[in-house]
């Protein structure tokens, strides 16, 4: 049976860029922040870039990489233009303006971001799950030209790494949308990406079928994956564990031993010390004779001596407790205690615990 991967924290960094010199887009930030959220209200702590240039872009990724640790989920997403330049990908900031005077491919290279760059980075921080999810080379023409290159190539995975595109290598992405918001993978993905105890893989094939049907086959989103075992971005399990804990809670809560402590005290105080008389002990052995006798004569034909059997045992009961109290009173040394359980009491009570509230996982969001 396959497993699931264990991680400590959720986090994420989250880029799209609308602006640039040339063919401006239309829904990238839109795309961003509405992933921001969602991923948010999953437990996700996401720093989050809106129209970066390249030096804001640079160093962002940087300042993000440095608070990854060894057993993070680590989700990176972009929304804008990117090319590919001899095999190489690169995503391309709010200032990219290659003004054609020269090769593009000495140019993209100083001023474009490498995503080589961007995965050989996390990868050396040695995480426990990485996603990438690139929702680039955005497109206002549709075209189906075999030998156009408008997007990115191919990646190879590493190790535990699930790689999107938000279309198929070497195509463009349309910068459309259905909703009026949102471009078609963005739209799609967030109606799947806060399922529970799915698997990111089986959510992510749900999600370009979507694509490919909302778009008549124009675009469809490609991935591929080095995941060896399944990858659950929400669970049900810290519900089950709230409950079980709450289960946990009623049995040993602490009204119930209040309740329980309550019992030994008034059997203590019913009972008496060795250095009491003979008499108390004939007394309440009497007292307890004359409550299984009347049981045991009672029946359902004879209410009323039923009844009359309860009010010679309540008698007895209160001539045996005037008795013991004036046989404590006569005691010369303190050596019975009406509350002989209070030590304990106090104890138990102290280190009763009312069960745990829910630790709710905080949304943190950093914009820059």
């Amino acid at each position: 049976m396959t497993s699931s991967v264990g991680y400590k924290r959720k986090i994420g960094l989250v880029i799209g860029i609308n602006q640039y010199p040339r063919d401006s887009l239309q829904y990238c930030i839109n795309d961003a922040t509405d992933l921001t959220n969602t991923l948010q209200s999953i437990g996700f702590q996401i720093t989050l870039g809106k129209d970066c240039d390249l030096i804001k872009f640079r160093n962002i990724i940087d300042t993000f990489i440095k608070t990854i640790e060894r057993d993070d989920l680590v989700l990176f997403y972009y929304a804008g233009h990117g090319k590919q330049n001899e095999d190489e990908n690169y995503l391309l900031p709010s200032d990219y303006n290659y003004d054609y005077s020269g090769h593009e491919r000495d140019y993209i290279v100083n001023n474009g971001v490498n995503v080589k760059y961007i995965m050989n980075k996390i990868e050396d921080k040695i995480c426990r799950i990485t996603i990438y999810l690139f929702d680039c080379c955005r497109s206002k023409i549709r075209t189906r030209d075999p030998d156009g290159k408008q997007g990115l190539s191919s990646i190879n995975a590493p190790a535990q790494t699930l790689i999107v595109f938000a279309c198929a290598p070497g195509k463009a992405v349309l910068d459309e949308t259905k909703n009026n918001k949102n471009g078609s993978f963005i739209e799609n993905l967030l109606k799947h990406i806060s399922t529970p105890d799915k698997d990111i893989d089986e959510v992510m094939k749900i999600v370009a079928g979507d694509v490919n049907r909302q778009t008549f086959g124009f675009q469809l989103p490609y991935r591929t994956s080095s995941l060896i075992d399944l990858v659950y971005l929400v669970t049900n399990n810290n519900q089950d564990q709230s409950n079980t804990q709450l289960q946990s809670s009623a049995i040993f809560s602490p009204s119930i031993i209040d309740k329980q402590d309550n019992h030994k005290q008034t059997s203590g105080s019913q009972s008496v010390t060795q250095e009491s008389s003979e008499n108390s002990s004939k007394i309440r052995s009497s007292s307890e004779f004359s409550h299984s006798d009347n049981d045991s004569m009672a029946s359902s034909t004879d209410i009323k001596r039923q009844l009359s059997s309860f009010s010679e045992s309540t008698q007895l009961d209160n001539a045996n407790e005037a008795f013991k109290t004036q046989e404590i009173s006569n005691m010369n040394t303190p050596h019975c205690s009406t509350t002989p359980f209070k030590d304990d009491d106090t104890s138990i009570s102290s280190n009763s615990t009312q069960s745990p509230d829910k630790t709710s996982q905080g949304k943190s969001s950093t914009f820059v």
